[in-house]
């Protein structure tokens, strides 16, 4: 097949005739938020390699050619190229494709891009200048070598419902990602050992853990697990200074709540769940704060271990117990199941030993993962007439960097309790001294 390099109007061209005319895979080459390279794989032509910003080339710097193709587009690592602010329709994410239909190489083709990536380019662009550009060839042919490109257009034409949906993913977390968070310094140097130059400092969720949920690492620090104990939280603070604060909106009991959805059992209107279940554990009609206090760790045994067998006495998990068993016989029916939200295939492979308990933890994780998709559509979506933003999103609750003139806790609150859900609402000057609002 043709290996081209696009460096002349004429050559620029030809290509965007095939490019409008075919399907492709593109391979981005990023360089601290700017694009260096392209390389094009277009479907029976060849291999097309367009310099965007590499050293001594004659470089294509007008790329918006890109927007004007209907066809199909597969590129690795979309959420990048999403960051460089190009709006482009019918392109899709490689790694998705991975992701969502069990296949192998994911890992290994995730690490090779960041070899690709630091290893060619590195920090110093100059580097650029010591590799013949047509090296550049066999290090892209050599990807393509490890998919089947046949296959990914076939599972692409046959899933759009399912891919579309997994991209609202890769949209909704790029926009959080945008939105950064604004530090302190001199707190985070102290508590995490790392030298900023800047004040606001962005994170990367990773959209591909096997049970669905969204990790969080910034600066090398994982967000999911900052400790409560020891001021480490404090680093975070508001963008908007004395005119902000940081506004947590924290689910009461979401998994139990989402499990009476789908097992359609009542909890009263406004109750907390776990002093509603304490009271049924401890057979009181009352309890104190320290019953309070254990029965959260607790209940959430019970919910996800064989323990639940020994509370069959109290009919909400009687009947989760029931929905266990159906949905581990349709798991051992199938080889999956299907989440609830999207019906996306969930096989679980990796896990040698499955069992219902573990089957039915991942099986809610992913519907709470699937459920606040909806949620942070809808926050961002709001939030794009004002200043605030949402900056941070750790399973059950959500974070917002909060301009206090707005005036718009009671709307946010309002997005999120749909459904019947409850939320509790934290307001403080940082991460760490958040004093809940009495309008819970």
């Amino acid at each position: 097949m043709k290996k081209v390099l696009v460096d002349s109007s004429e050559e620029l061209n030809n290509f965007i005739k095939l490019y409008n005319d075919k399907n492709s895979i593109i391979f981005s080459i990023i360089e601290n938020n700017s694009l260096v390279l392209l390389f094009f794989y277009i479907d029976m032509e060849g291999y097309y390699l367009i310099p965007v910003n590499l050293h001594d080339m004659e470089n294509i710097k007008d790329i918006s050619f890109l927007k004007n193709s209907n066809k199909k587009k597969l590129i690795f690592n979309k959420r990048e190229f999403l960051k460089l602010g190009l709006e482009i329709d019918n392109i899709y994410d490689i790694y998705s494709l991975y992701y969502l239909y069990n296949l192998n190489f994911i890992n290994n083709e995730l690490d090779f891009q960041l070899l690709l990536n630091n290893s060619l380019i590195g920090r110093d662009k100059s580097l650029l200048s010591l590799v013949s550009v047509y090296n550049y060839f066999d290090y892209f042919e050599k990807i393509l070598e490890g998919i089947n490109k046949n296959n990914l257009i076939n599972l692409l034409n046959n899933n759009l419902y399912e891919i579309n949906n997994f991209d609202r993913f890769i949209k909704s977390f790029n926009e959080i990602e945008k939105n950064g968070l604004y530090v302190d310094r001199n707190l985070f140097k102290k508590y995490f050992n790392v030298e900023l130059n800047r004040d606001i400092v962005y994170s990367k969720y990773n959209l591909y853990n096997f049970t669905g949920r969204p990790g969080n690492i910034c600066e090398g620090i994982n967000l999911n697990s900052l400790k409560k104990n020891n001021n480490e939280r404090s680093f975070l603070i508001s963008r908007f200074r004395d005119k902000g604060k940081l506004l947590l909106l924290d689910y009461d009991a979401y998994h139990f709540r989402l499990v009476s959805k789908l097992i359609k059992y009542s909890f009263p209107k406004n109750v907390y769940i776990y002093e509603y279940l304490g009271k049924k554990y401890f057979g009181k009609d009352k309890i104190n704060s320290e019953e309070y206090k254990k029965i959260k760790g607790d209940l959430f045994k019970i919910l996800y271990s064989k323990t639940i067998n020994n509370y069959t006495n109290i009919d909400f998990f009687k009947e989760t117990l029931e929905f266990i068993d159906k949905l581990f016989n349709e798991y051992n029916k199938n080889g999956y199941i299907n989440s609830v939200i999207f019906k996306r295939k969930l096989y679980f492979n990796n896990i040698e030993r499955m069992n219902k308990y573990l089957l039915f933890n991942y099986y809610i994780q992913n519907y709470e993962t699937e459920n606040n998709l909806i949620v942070i559509e809808n926050i961002n979506k709001f939030l794009k007439r004002y200043e605030s933003k949402l900056i941070m999103y750790n399973f059950d609750s959500f974070l917002i960097d909060y301009k206090e003139e707005e005036n718009i806790l009671n709307d946010l609150k309002e997005i999120i309790e749909r459904d019947n859900f409850l939320v509790k609402s934290y307001l403080g000057n940082n991460f760490n001294k958040m004093e809940k609002i009495n309008n819970n």
